[in-house]
Formats: C-alpha cells, structure tokens, sequence
C-alpha cells in the first residue's frame, strides 16, 4: 500500500524524465559527437526538466527556490 502511494506521488518525476532522456536522446542523434554539442544536449535536458516542474507549479521545485531566495 505504502509503495503504491509513493509511486503514484512521484510518478509525474519518472514522465518528466522520460521526456527529458527522449528530448536528449533525439538531440544526440542529430547533433555531432563533439563537447560542446554534449553541453548543449545537457543544457537542453536540465532547461526543458526544469520547464516542466515550473509549468506544472511543482510544489517541492517551488519551496526549494524560496528557500534559496530567503537565503540571499
């Protein structure tokens, strides 16, 4: 009971990273194998990851950014 409930709470985590691993994934096939475009295809990946939490007004991604911000 408790492993279905945590799974069900976490499962947009496990589409978001899904969509992230296809986004760079396809990245990697198109783009040459060089460093830089290796930068890009992880600066991709962690952009559109972090998209999807703010769309989605993530609750954890939120307290984690205000929590920096009361900090500063």
């Amino acid at each position: 009971m408790e492993l279905q409930r945590r799974l069900k709470k976490n499962i947009k985590y496990f589409v978001y990273s899904a969509i992230m691993f296809i986004a760079s994934f396809v990245l990697g096939a198109i783009l040459e194998s060089t460093i830089i475009n290796t930068l890009i295809q992880i600066s991709v990946g962690i952009i559109l990851y972090f998209s999807l939490l703010l769309f989605t007004k993530d609750e954890i991604l939120f307290t984690i950014l205000k929590k920096i911000g009361d900090k500063l």
